[in-house]
């Protein structure tokens, strides 16, 4: 046969190239690291690693800790609860039941909370007004903003949420945790955002930036620019994206870390009333007066387990004090059905 112009060589190969693999994602959720739900009285209960949601997280690695009545008519919100300074989320389980007694879901949630964002501040950035603000926000969201903690995408609260959201929603396909979600979207206005101490700063921070349904605070918010007598700038300018009527809080008096004043004060800064709208939950009755300053003179159950037994006497298990002597239910579960499921 004759050859046409340069195509005397040989044949070209019409095989395709071989596809080139695709590395696995690093970041990939493991289902099979969840250990197999457990049942607590009503309860199912999922605790959850972290690191099974995505790979990339590598550090705050204590248990999320999630529940849900499946008994319970489903009233379509969830309760996100975040623990204080050096706290996990199995310090909290007490509210996170009556929360999935109330017919929400529930998850209290593993975050980076190693130092308080009001030592770190006030020791490092003493005069820096933005200082408070710009941790919360790196924490929360990932952003590189403050040279005091170090935290990606990955190891931030919203990243952590999302991610526990999408695998239970796959483990669980038919309890309703998608509905929290679209994407990589967080339905805020589906969530009652809690959290004691550290945690209370946070679900105030969340619920001036994103818009809520409910803003639970345990023992805080503390966040206060000791060197210049001022509140931080995240608290003193800008609309709340969740209305003022919808932050509740709870602390006491005795209170041994965050003290009372302060915290009263901040709560007057977030539009809850002002220092004379306050009700005593041991005298006043539910509905309280319908006050949402609300605090307690309870004394803590084993104060000797604990630092600050009053600082956590509103809502840490080993301290907040239960109907019966030894077993549950809390005493507080009205107030927190108030302050949070209604």
């Amino acid at each position: 046969m004759a050859c046409v112009a340069s195509g005397c060589a040989g044949e070209a190969s019409t095989t395709a190239p071989a596809p080139t693999p695709t590395p696995p994602d690093p970041c990939a959720a493991t289902a099979s690291l969840v250990l197999a739900p457990a049942t607590e009285g009503a309860n199912t209960v999922w605790r959850v690693a972290p690191k099974a949601t995505d790979g990339c997280i590598t550090t705050a690695l204590d248990t999320h800790y999630v529940y849900r009545n499946r008994a319970i008519t489903a009233k379509n919100r969830l309760l996100v609860f975040l623990p204080g300074t050096g706290a996990i989320p199995r310090n909290y389980r007490l509210i996170l039941i009556e929360a999935a007694a109330q017919g929400y879901h529930s998850i209290g949630l593993s975050y980076p909370n190693e130092t308080a964002v009001g030592d770190l501040c006030n020791m490092s950035q003493p005069t820096n007004l933005n200082c408070p603000g710009d941790v919360r926000r790196e924490r929360l969201e990932g952003v590189d903003l403050s040279t005091l903690v170090s935290i990606d995408r990955a190891n931030s609260i919203e990243n952590r949420l999302i991610k526990a959201l999408k695998l239970l929603n796959t483990i669980a396909p038919t309890d309703g945790w998608g509905q929290y979600i679209s994407g990589d979207t967080l339905h805020w206005r589906n969530f009652s955002v809690a959290g004691h101490s550290q945690g209370s700063g946070f679900a105030a921070y969340i619920g001036k930036n994103r818009r809520v349904f409910r803003v639970g605070m345990f023992g805080g918010p503390s966040d206060y620019v000791i060197a210049l007598a001022q509140v931080p700038t995240w608290l003193a300018t800008g609309a709340s994206k969740t209305a003022a009527t919808s932050y509740y809080g709870l602390t006491s008096p005795l209170d041994e870390l965050n003290v009372y004043p302060l915290v009263q004060s901040i709560w007057v800064q977030l539009g809850m009333g002002t220092t004379t709208d306050v009700a005593d939950v041991d005298v006043v009755p539910s509905p309280y007066a319908n006050r949402r300053m609300l605090t307690s003179n309870a004394t803590p159950r084993n104060p000797g387990l604990a630092i600050g037994p009053y600082h956590n006497m509103p809502v840490v298990d080993v301290n907040t004090p239960l109907v019966a002597p030894f077993v549950g239910p809390a005493t507080f579960n009205p107030v927190w059905r108030y302050m949070l499921f209604p």
